[in-house]
């Protein structure tokens, strides 16, 4: 069927690097809407441009947001304050509250988005202790991060946790049947037209262990957040899940390293529009996030190590043990020698 579909087509752009424009547009985007709090414009509008743009050029997106990132704002706040006065930094809890919710509206699960809430919550009060009634009498308020960061985070984040990092094997994906099992029953119909689809891709061009990957990811969006799975032509929610999957394993793009550029993957599917929008809406689903950094350049994360294929995880495990003896030791702080405890 894809082999009557082939042809020659434009390739998929690579996604820009983070803007600082991104954070002037959603915080203009979020204020200018009626809101049950009346949040006075300019200097809410300062306040939420900083928050947001810190939270991008972390590699954030603005539009979505976990549990970590509003702790990590609230305390960047604090420690390096932007230049409104106490009163307006009091708003900063519940106005990035709002804007978490604002902008959660349509692709973020709302658990995710309860929690993240909750957290906000949580710190509230502690927030507000420390800005106090007067402003900062001492300049040296620290925050309490809840999830300070690992010097192997970016590694972690890639497979799920530090633990599954320390844990990592490189054993290949095995050649196992669908889990029909974990498929509501009103998305069965959808999978009976898209697990064929999938199949055919990797049989024809890809390996078993993207196979296994593709009807695990499949699965998983599912179980999560459905939503994507029922949106577009099949063809194109097929291909979605085929794009996450070589990109989550450097396997998508130009080189000689790559299986195949973004070209050749919307030609397999006999696709004419690229698929990196719902991919992202796809990935987001499964729980995963597209990042950039200046070192790694463009990053898709499913965190979920089952999702990777056993080269994958090779390169992996051989950065992790590079990187790993530059801090373990036993002069070394002992937040990074959990999970990489010296062993003797």
């Amino acid at each position: 069927m894809t082999d009557r579909h082939l042809r020659a087509l434009p390739d998929l752009p690579t996604p820009p690097a983070p803007d600082p424009s991104y954070a002037r547009m959603a915080a203009h985007e979020f204020l200018r809407k009626p809101r049950i709090r009346d949040y006075p414009y300019g200097p809410c509008f300062d306040l939420l441009e900083d928050t947001i743009g810190h939270h991008v050029r972390r590699g954030g997106d603005p539009w979505r947001w976990m549990p970590s990132d509003a702790d990590h704002v609230l305390g960047r706040s604090l420690e390096e304050p932007p230049m409104n006065a106490p009163d307006q930094l009091r708003l900063l809890p519940d106005l990035l509250g709002d804007f978490i919710e604002f902008a959660h509206r349509d692709d973020v699960p709302v658990e995710q988005t309860r929690e993240t809430l909750g957290t906000i919550d949580r710190l509230r009060p502690e927030f507000l202790r420390l800005i106090g009634a007067d402003g900062w009498q001492t300049p040296a308020m620290r925050w309490a991060y809840a999830e300070p960061t690992h010097p192997l985070q970016d590694l972690a984040d890639l497979v799920g946790d530090l633990t599954a990092l320390e844990h990592l094997d490189t054993t290949p994906l095995p050649d196992e049947p669908f889990g029909w099992t974990e498929v509501p029953g009103t998305l069965v119909p959808v999978f009976e037209d898209l697990v064929p689809l999938l199949d055919s891709c990797a049989d024809q061009w890809l390996t078993v262990e993207h196979r296994t990957a593709m009807r695990r990811l499949a699965a998983t969006v599912a179980r999560r957040d459905p939503r994507p799975l029922r949106r577009g032509p099949l063809l194109r929610r097929a291909a979605a899940i085929a794009w996450i999957v070589l990109r989550a394993n450097d396997d998508l793009g130009p080189g000689r390293q790559r299986l195949m550029t973004a070209k050749d993957l919307s030609a397999r599917f006999g696709l004419r529009s690229e698929v990196s929008s719902p991919a992202r809406s796809m990935l987001r689903a499964a729980g995963g996030s597209q990042c950039w950094s200046a070192e790694f350049g463009d990053r898709v994360r499913v965190g979920d190590a089952r999702l990777l294929t056993a080269r994958r995880r090779e390169r992996i495990v051989t950065e992790r043990d590079r990187r790993a003896p530059t801090f373990i030791g036993e002069d070394a702080p002992a937040s990074f020698l959990d999970p990489f405890k010296k062993t003797h």
